[in-house]
């Protein structure tokens, strides 16, 4: 991977050959062109954030230049987001998938993890009101942890914060109001 001077000089290199000034870089990135001078003069660091407008203003790929190649880049795999959490959801066993979210695996604690999305404030501030929230089934939570509990015999499944005092099982809610 380039360091951020040899990213410069590829880009310039470019810009150079597509005989393209800094004016109309500026223009076709809509970044200042006093910025995109202290790049190019590499009086600034160049805000990788940035990268895909210039790739694409210059006709290639951030992964060109960055000077990576696929097998660099980390492979995402598809998580599926299966409806929403509410005070009163409902999880059958078989649930919809509404729509499918990408994630890097090593962000996922094990393969089987699914999105739903909160629809209400009870979780707040914690867990704002529309956040996907990434569900890991599993059998146990700790002290503390954040869960998505199926209560068994009910099909109504909570989020809350779980406490365990002696030989009780607290479901609590972030948000004061609760």
């Amino acid at each position: 991977m380039r360091n951020n001077s040899e990213i410069i000089d590829y880009m310039n290199k470019i810009r150079e050959q597509k005989h393209m000034s800094i004016s109309e870089l500026a223009r076709k990135t809509n970044v200042a062109k006093s910025s995109v001078s202290l790049y190019f003069n590499k009086t600034r660091k160049f805000p990788l954030n940035r990268l895909a407008p210039f790739a694409n203003a210059l006709g290639t790929s951030p992964e060109k230049i960055l000077n990576v190649t696929p097998n660099n880049v980390e492979r995402v795999v598809k998580v599926p987001l299966i409806g929403s959490i509410t005070y009163d959801s409902t999880i059958t066993t078989k649930p919809n998938i509404d729509s499918y979210q990408e994630e890097a695996p090593t962000n996922l604690p094990n393969p089987d993890c699914f999105f739903l999305q909160c629809k209400d404030d009870s979780m707040e501030p914690t867990i704002p009101n529309h956040a996907l929230v990434l569900v890991n089934p599993q059998n146990s939570v700790e002290h503390g942890e954040i869960a998505a509990v199926l209560i068994a015999g009910d099909k109504k499944p909570k989020l809350k914060r779980i406490k365990y005092q002696n030989n009780l099982v607290f479901l609590i809610s972030d948000n004061r109001a609760y």
